[in-house]
């Protein structure tokens, strides 16, 4: 069957009755890295140990226990065989071991083991990381960077806005595309297993240089979290933004980015979400309304619950 790997919105709100209606159904389950990050950097914030312990607990009977909590982005490309960039290889070997040892202490310890804080700062860093990456490359195309002399900065504005789009749009696909080299990642490479995560980027670069769009601090990664579909993984989110950007850029995986109002009444694809199978799929595939997704997901959930409660 199928791996799901959910978002911080299902991570943070599934109760135990959903998750062994899943199970039941053979479903794989695994939490997104960000996931799961993002609610140990909340539970920090807002100094409420809650947030991350009782949504680790619920899970914890449920989910694949090699893979509790599934790597996007660069770690999940390392593991599917790509070469680290220079100095990053000891990080990527250990995310493994790491992520297991953060799992372990997230459904047995409590906030008073000096691990919560020490890793939990760690994550925090590394979250931090990814959002400065993303708001410094996410610009409009009108702010001149500091390196950049005035007068060239005024030569690339003038070629951009004079451009015809289309062909600019080709070679910011081109541009996402080589920055993202295989370098011994099992085939197919990043471009045709991480289609939905790169045509994303791709587009959201083009809406914010534009300026028809204002970059988000966490949307670098929301759009990490499509990374999994690059190993055959559904990602399940009820982020509207996400589904609404999936839908809108032509990926041939948005078949495999669900909500989970779909994942219980529509019938999945199976097989790679890559090639031409891939695009066969994605062909016949067109999404319900969001609001309908909403408004079913929240009628099954309550169905669920009941009947957990009848028995």
């Amino acid at each position: 069957m199928p791996k799901l790997v959910f978002d911080t919105h299902y991570f943070r709100g599934l109760k135990p009755p959903v998750l062994e209606e899943l199970r039941r159904r053979k479903f794989i389950l695994s939490i997104s890295y960000t996931a799961f990050v993002e609610a140990w950097n909340r539970s920090l914030e807002d100094d409420k140990p809650g947030l991350f312990f009782g949504p680790a607990r619920n899970f914890a009977p449920y989910v694949d226990p090699n893979d509790a909590i599934a790597p996007s982005g660069g770690e999940l490309f390392v593991r599917l065989g790509a070469q680290p960039p220079p100095g990053k290889k000891q990080n990527a070997a250990k995310f493994r071991e790491w992520a297991a040892l953060c799992w372990k202490h997230a459904v047995t310890s409590n906030s008073g083991d000096p691990f919560y804080r020490a890793h939990g700062a760690h994550a925090q860093a590394a979250l931090a990381a990814v959002k400065r990456n993303w708001l410094r490359m996410a610009k409009k195309w009108t702010v001149r960077m500091a390196n950049v002399s005035k007068r060239e900065h005024l030569r690339s504005l003038r070629i951009l806005t004079e451009v015809d789009p289309k062909r600019l749009e080709r070679a910011m696909w081109r541009w996402i595309r080589e920055a993202h080299p295989p370098r011994g990642m099992n085939s197919p490479g990043p471009s045709e297993r991480a289609h939905a995560y790169l045509r994303v980027v791709s587009r959201q670069l083009l809406a914010t240089g534009r300026g028809g769009e204002m970059a988000a601090a966490n949307d670098a990664e929301d759009f990490l979290q499509l990374s999994h579909v690059s190993e055959g993984a559904i990602f399940v989110t009820r982020e509207r933004k996400i589904l609404r950007l999936v839908d809108a850029c032509g990926t041939f995986q948005a078949p495999w980015v669900r909500t989970l109002a779909e994942v219980l009444t529509d019938r999945l694809p199976r097989g790679r979400p890559w090639g031409r199978h891939a695009r066969r799929v994605a062909a016949l595939f067109k999404r319900r309304p969001y609001d309908e997704l909403r408004d079913q997901e929240s009628s099954l959930l309550r169905s669920i619950l009941d009947a957990h409660r009848g028995e």
